[in-house]
Protein backbone atom coordinates (compact mmCIF):
# COMPACT_ATOMS: atom_id res chain seq x y z
CA UNK A 1 0.00 0.00 0.00
CA UNK A 2 1.35 3.42 -0.97
CA UNK A 3 1.20 6.16 1.64
CA UNK A 4 -1.15 8.31 -0.46
CA UNK A 5 -3.69 5.45 -0.44
CA UNK A 6 -4.13 5.27 3.33
CA UNK A 7 -6.68 8.10 3.92
CA UNK A 8 -8.60 7.06 0.81
CA UNK A 9 -8.87 3.42 1.84
CA UNK A 10 -9.81 4.44 5.38
CA UNK A 11 -12.64 6.64 4.10
CA UNK A 12 -13.91 3.79 1.94
CA UNK A 13 -13.59 1.28 4.79
CA UNK A 14 -15.51 3.61 7.13
CA UNK A 15 -18.34 3.81 4.60
CA UNK A 16 -17.94 7.56 4.30
CA UNK A 17 -20.14 9.52 1.91
CA UNK A 18 -18.22 12.80 1.90
CA UNK A 19 -18.77 15.58 -0.65
CA UNK A 20 -16.00 18.02 0.28
CA UNK A 21 -14.34 17.16 -3.05
CA UNK A 22 -16.64 16.93 -6.06
CA UNK A 23 -16.14 13.95 -8.37
CA UNK A 24 -18.01 11.25 -10.26
CA UNK A 25 -17.10 7.58 -10.62
CA UNK A 26 -18.68 4.81 -12.69
CA UNK A 27 -17.76 1.62 -14.55
CA UNK A 28 -17.85 1.71 -18.34
CA UNK A 29 -18.52 -1.90 -19.35
CA UNK A 30 -16.98 -3.04 -22.62
CA UNK A 31 -16.99 -6.38 -24.42
CA UNK A 32 -17.96 -9.51 -22.49
CA UNK A 33 -15.37 -12.29 -22.73
CA UNK A 34 -15.16 -15.83 -21.40
CA UNK A 35 -13.00 -14.80 -18.43
CA UNK A 36 -15.09 -11.70 -17.67
CA UNK A 37 -16.10 -8.33 -19.04
CA UNK A 38 -13.46 -5.73 -19.83
CA UNK A 39 -14.26 -2.39 -18.22
CA UNK A 40 -12.81 1.05 -17.71
CA UNK A 41 -13.35 2.53 -14.27
CA UNK A 42 -13.91 6.23 -14.91
CA UNK A 43 -13.20 8.81 -12.21
CA UNK A 44 -13.91 12.41 -13.22
CA UNK A 45 -12.68 15.30 -11.09
CA UNK A 46 -13.74 18.90 -11.88
CA UNK A 47 -10.58 20.95 -11.36
CA UNK A 48 -12.45 23.99 -10.01
CA UNK A 49 -13.19 22.02 -6.84
CA UNK A 50 -9.49 21.64 -6.02
CA UNK A 51 -7.28 24.09 -4.14
CA UNK A 52 -4.40 25.17 -6.40
CA UNK A 53 -0.87 25.95 -5.33
CA UNK A 54 0.62 28.99 -7.04
CA UNK A 55 4.17 29.06 -8.38
CA UNK A 56 4.98 32.82 -8.63
CA UNK A 57 8.29 32.19 -10.37
CA UNK A 58 6.65 30.31 -13.23
CA UNK A 59 3.27 32.08 -13.01
CA UNK A 60 1.53 28.69 -12.98
CA UNK A 61 -1.05 26.86 -10.91
CA UNK A 62 -0.57 23.32 -9.64
CA UNK A 63 -3.15 20.88 -8.33
CA UNK A 64 -2.40 17.63 -6.53
CA UNK A 65 -4.99 14.98 -5.80
CA UNK A 66 -5.19 11.23 -5.32
CA UNK A 67 -7.96 8.73 -5.95
CA UNK A 68 -8.91 5.17 -5.17
CA UNK A 69 -11.63 2.86 -6.46
CA UNK A 70 -12.50 -0.55 -5.02
CA UNK A 71 -14.77 -3.07 -6.73
CA UNK A 72 -16.35 -5.35 -4.13
CA UNK A 73 -18.51 -8.43 -4.58
CA UNK A 74 -21.70 -9.21 -2.65
CA UNK A 75 -19.61 -10.61 0.23
CA UNK A 76 -17.69 -7.36 0.57
CA UNK A 77 -14.50 -8.90 -0.82
CA UNK A 78 -12.31 -6.64 -2.97
CA UNK A 79 -12.00 -8.07 -6.49
CA UNK A 80 -10.23 -5.06 -8.01
CA UNK A 81 -8.33 -2.10 -6.55
CA UNK A 82 -7.13 0.84 -8.61
CA UNK A 83 -5.39 3.92 -7.21
CA UNK A 84 -3.66 6.94 -8.70
CA UNK A 85 -1.77 10.00 -7.43
CA UNK A 86 -1.85 12.97 -9.82
CA UNK A 87 -0.05 16.33 -9.92
CA UNK A 88 -1.05 18.68 -12.72
CA UNK A 89 0.14 22.08 -13.90
CA UNK A 90 -2.84 24.06 -15.21
CA UNK A 91 -3.77 27.50 -16.48
CA UNK A 92 -6.40 29.67 -14.81
CA UNK A 93 -8.91 28.77 -17.54
CA UNK A 94 -8.21 25.06 -17.16
CA UNK A 95 -8.71 25.32 -13.42
CA UNK A 96 -12.03 27.07 -13.93
CA UNK A 97 -13.46 24.93 -16.72
CA UNK A 98 -11.40 21.75 -16.94
CA UNK A 99 -12.22 18.22 -15.82
CA UNK A 100 -9.67 15.46 -15.25
CA UNK A 101 -10.81 11.99 -16.31
CA UNK A 102 -8.90 8.96 -15.09
CA UNK A 103 -9.50 5.70 -16.99
CA UNK A 104 -8.42 2.48 -15.30
CA UNK A 105 -8.84 -0.78 -17.21
CA UNK A 106 -9.97 -3.92 -15.34
CA UNK A 107 -11.60 -7.27 -16.14
CA UNK A 108 -14.61 -8.20 -14.00
CA UNK A 109 -16.21 -11.67 -13.72
CA UNK A 110 -20.02 -11.94 -13.98
CA UNK A 111 -21.88 -10.95 -10.81
CA UNK A 112 -23.20 -8.07 -8.70
CA UNK A 113 -20.75 -5.49 -7.39
CA UNK A 114 -20.32 -2.19 -5.60
CA UNK A 115 -17.93 0.54 -6.73
CA UNK A 116 -16.57 2.37 -3.69
CA UNK A 117 -14.37 5.34 -4.49
CA UNK A 118 -12.70 8.35 -2.90
CA UNK A 119 -10.77 11.43 -4.07
CA UNK A 120 -8.54 13.58 -1.85
CA UNK A 121 -7.27 17.10 -2.55
CA UNK A 122 -3.71 17.05 -1.26
CA UNK A 123 -3.48 20.84 -0.82
CA UNK A 124 -6.62 21.26 1.31
CA UNK A 125 -6.74 17.67 2.67
CA UNK A 126 -10.45 17.65 1.81
CA UNK A 127 -11.99 14.39 0.65
CA UNK A 128 -14.95 13.09 -1.28
CA UNK A 129 -16.28 9.53 -1.22
CA UNK A 130 -19.13 7.68 -2.93
CA UNK A 131 -20.63 4.24 -3.46
CA UNK A 132 -22.72 2.80 -6.28
CA UNK A 133 -23.84 -0.64 -7.42
CA UNK A 134 -23.68 -2.35 -10.79
CA UNK A 135 -23.98 -5.80 -12.37
CA UNK A 136 -21.93 -7.69 -14.94
CA UNK A 137 -23.84 -10.19 -17.05
CA UNK A 138 -22.23 -13.46 -18.16
CA UNK A 139 -21.01 -13.69 -21.73
CA UNK A 140 -23.84 -14.64 -24.08
CA UNK A 141 -23.84 -15.72 -27.69
CA UNK A 142 -24.71 -13.07 -30.21
CA UNK A 143 -24.32 -9.31 -30.44
CA UNK A 144 -23.09 -7.21 -27.50
CA UNK A 145 -23.09 -3.55 -26.52
CA UNK A 146 -21.00 -1.42 -24.18
CA UNK A 147 -22.23 1.00 -21.57
CA UNK A 148 -23.38 4.43 -22.79
CA UNK A 149 -21.34 7.46 -21.80
CA UNK A 150 -21.56 11.16 -22.61
CA UNK A 151 -18.93 12.67 -24.87
CA UNK A 152 -17.02 15.67 -23.52
CA UNK A 153 -14.67 16.27 -26.45
CA UNK A 154 -13.40 14.67 -29.64
CA UNK A 155 -9.93 14.88 -31.17
CA UNK A 156 -9.95 13.83 -34.85
CA UNK A 157 -7.14 12.22 -36.86
CA UNK A 158 -5.05 10.94 -33.95
CA UNK A 159 -1.73 9.45 -35.10
CA UNK A 160 -0.68 6.05 -33.78
CA UNK A 161 -4.04 5.48 -32.11
CA UNK A 162 -3.96 2.28 -30.06
CA UNK A 163 -6.29 -0.21 -31.81
CA UNK A 164 -7.31 -1.55 -28.40
CA UNK A 165 -8.32 1.89 -27.08
CA UNK A 166 -12.10 1.71 -26.46
CA UNK A 167 -12.70 5.46 -26.63
CA UNK A 168 -12.13 6.00 -30.33
CA UNK A 169 -14.35 6.91 -33.25
CA UNK A 170 -13.51 7.25 -36.95
CA UNK A 171 -9.78 7.60 -36.37
CA UNK A 172 -10.16 10.10 -33.53
CA UNK A 173 -9.99 9.99 -29.75
CA UNK A 174 -12.96 10.52 -27.43
CA UNK A 175 -12.82 12.09 -23.97
CA UNK A 176 -15.81 10.80 -21.99
CA UNK A 177 -17.66 12.61 -19.22
CA UNK A 178 -19.94 11.27 -16.49
CA UNK A 179 -22.00 14.47 -16.60
CA UNK A 180 -25.09 13.77 -18.72
CA UNK A 181 -26.81 17.13 -18.06
CA UNK A 182 -27.24 19.43 -21.06
CA UNK A 183 -28.87 22.89 -21.11
CA UNK A 184 -31.90 23.22 -23.40
CA UNK A 185 -30.44 26.14 -25.36
CA UNK A 186 -29.74 26.78 -29.02
CA UNK A 187 -26.69 24.92 -30.38
CA UNK A 188 -26.30 22.76 -27.25
CA UNK A 189 -25.87 19.10 -28.17
CA UNK A 190 -26.43 15.88 -26.30
CA UNK A 191 -23.61 13.59 -27.44
CA UNK A 192 -23.51 9.97 -26.31
CA UNK A 193 -21.01 7.24 -27.15
CA UNK A 194 -21.33 3.45 -27.18
CA UNK A 195 -19.84 0.49 -29.03
CA UNK A 196 -21.59 -2.48 -30.57
CA UNK A 197 -19.77 -5.83 -30.75
CA UNK A 198 -20.86 -7.96 -33.69
CA UNK A 199 -20.83 -11.74 -33.43
CA UNK A 200 -18.65 -13.02 -36.32
CA UNK A 201 -20.56 -16.31 -36.37
CA UNK A 202 -23.79 -14.53 -37.39
CA UNK A 203 -23.89 -13.52 -41.08
CA UNK A 204 -26.49 -10.77 -40.57
CA UNK A 205 -25.28 -7.24 -39.85
CA UNK A 206 -26.10 -5.66 -36.48
CA UNK A 207 -28.73 -2.93 -36.21
CA UNK A 208 -29.48 -0.51 -33.37
CA UNK A 209 -32.56 1.35 -32.11
CA UNK A 210 -32.50 4.21 -29.59
CA UNK A 211 -35.47 4.77 -27.28
CA UNK A 212 -36.33 7.73 -25.06
CA UNK A 213 -38.31 7.00 -21.89
CA UNK A 214 -39.86 9.30 -19.30
CA UNK A 215 -40.98 7.80 -15.97
CA UNK A 216 -40.72 4.36 -17.54
CA UNK A 217 -42.99 5.24 -20.47
CA UNK A 218 -41.59 5.01 -23.98
CA UNK A 219 -41.75 8.33 -25.85
CA UNK A 220 -39.94 7.58 -29.10
CA UNK A 221 -37.97 4.83 -30.80
CA UNK A 222 -35.55 5.67 -33.58
CA UNK A 223 -33.61 3.15 -35.70
CA UNK A 224 -30.11 4.37 -36.53
CA UNK A 225 -27.90 3.46 -39.49
CA UNK A 226 -24.67 1.73 -38.49
CA UNK A 227 -21.32 1.81 -40.30
CA UNK A 228 -19.38 -1.38 -40.99
CA UNK A 229 -17.57 -3.04 -38.11
CA UNK A 230 -13.81 -2.67 -37.74
CA UNK A 231 -11.30 -5.54 -37.91
CA UNK A 232 -12.15 -6.50 -34.31
CA UNK A 233 -15.90 -6.60 -34.96
CA UNK A 234 -16.55 -3.32 -33.14
CA UNK A 235 -18.92 -0.58 -34.27
CA UNK A 236 -18.21 2.61 -32.26
CA UNK A 237 -21.12 5.05 -32.48
CA UNK A 238 -21.65 8.68 -31.49
CA UNK A 239 -25.27 9.78 -31.10
CA UNK A 240 -25.79 13.55 -31.47
CA UNK A 241 -29.13 15.19 -30.58
CA UNK A 242 -29.90 18.95 -30.40
CA UNK A 243 -30.80 19.58 -26.75
CA UNK A 244 -33.19 22.41 -27.64
CA UNK A 245 -35.41 19.88 -29.46
CA UNK A 246 -36.05 17.95 -26.21
CA UNK A 247 -38.40 19.30 -23.49
CA UNK A 248 -36.60 19.83 -20.16
CA UNK A 249 -36.69 16.79 -17.89
CA UNK A 250 -34.86 13.67 -16.78
CA UNK A 251 -35.01 10.83 -19.28
CA UNK A 252 -33.77 7.28 -19.68
CA UNK A 253 -32.10 6.62 -23.00
CA UNK A 254 -31.88 3.00 -24.08
CA UNK A 255 -29.92 1.63 -27.04
CA UNK A 256 -30.89 -1.86 -28.22
CA UNK A 257 -28.84 -3.72 -30.81
CA UNK A 258 -29.93 -6.85 -32.65
CA UNK A 259 -28.08 -9.29 -34.89
CA UNK A 260 -29.82 -12.37 -36.20
CA UNK A 261 -31.92 -13.66 -33.31
CA UNK A 262 -29.72 -12.09 -30.61
CA UNK A 263 -30.05 -8.73 -28.90
CA UNK A 264 -28.40 -6.63 -26.19
CA UNK A 265 -29.19 -3.27 -24.64
CA UNK A 266 -27.67 -0.53 -22.50
CA UNK A 267 -29.19 2.57 -20.98
CA UNK A 268 -28.27 5.78 -19.21
CA UNK A 269 -29.98 8.72 -17.59
CA UNK A 270 -29.86 12.09 -19.35
CA UNK A 271 -31.04 15.42 -18.03
CA UNK A 272 -32.17 18.31 -20.22
CA UNK A 273 -31.99 21.43 -18.06
CA UNK A 274 -34.31 24.40 -18.43
CA UNK A 275 -32.37 27.65 -18.69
Amino acid sequence: IESFELPLLKAISDGASAKDVEFHAAPFLLQPKTEGTDADILVEVPLHGLQPKTDPAKNTLNVHFSLAALIKDTHGEVVQKVTRDRSLQVTADQLKLGNFVEKMNVTIPPGKYSLESAVMDRESNKLGASRSEFSVAPKAKGVGISSIVALRSYTPNVKNLDPNEPFQFQGGSITPTLNTSVPAVQNAMLRLFFTIYQDPSIPAKATVEVEFLLNGQSLQKVPLPLPDADAQGRIPYVLTIPAAAIPPGTYQLRATTTQGGSSASAETEVKIEKM
